[in-house]
């Protein structure tokens, strides 16, 4: 199984924004979902 990132969403036309919702700064890929992102490590 895979984490479903806006990144993988919008690269299979199933998003039409890969910027990530918490933030709203960068793409959302694994990286930044669970490294990058400030706000997704106060999850």
């Amino acid at each position: 199984d895979r984490l479903m990132t806006n990144f993988e969403r919008c690269r299979c036309h199933l998003s039409n924004s890969a910027t990530c919702p918490l933030c709203s700064r960068e793409e959302e890929t694994i990286l930044h979902v669970l490294r990058d992102c400030n706000l997704s490590k106060d999850l």
